[in-house]
């Protein structure tokens, strides 16, 4: 069901971009547009990474990377596409010196572990 008013085509077409670029991320008007925000990170997640950990790893890092350097609300769009990388890879295929790196990693650990237990 498509709720009325619904801007279905601006869903589409922020949703599924054929490149970072056409998100017209940097915009000073649009920051904080979600449907950019969710745009890139399905870009991101939907991007072909290699099998090889190693190489998966420093691909992470160089769209990543790239996300950020398109300006506009980057730590929001890096933290959502960030979110949904590591569903699909996983702790273990996040860049090591990234984790291992994080300010309050051992705080952070804890809020997950209880989060888990809850589950």
């Amino acid at each position: 069901m498509i709720i009325p008013d619904f801007p279905a085509d601006a869903l589409e077409q922020h949703c599924f971009p054929d490149d970072l670029i056409v998100l017209h991320l940097d915009k000073a008007d649009s920051i904080g547009y979600t449907y950019k925000c969710l745009g890139s990170a399905t870009y991101l997640f939907t991007r072909t990474f290699p099998d090889e950990v190693s190489e998966r790893m420093e691909t992470f890092k160089t769209v990543m990377t790239e996300l950020t350097l398109e300006a506009g609300d980057a730590d929001t769009n890096a933290s959502v596409a960030g979110a949904l990388l590591g569903v699909r890879f996983g702790l273990k295929g996040l860049p090591t010196e990234w984790v291992e790196g994080l300010r309050h990693r051992e705080y952070i650990e804890k809020l997950i572990d209880g989060l888990v237990a809850m589950l």
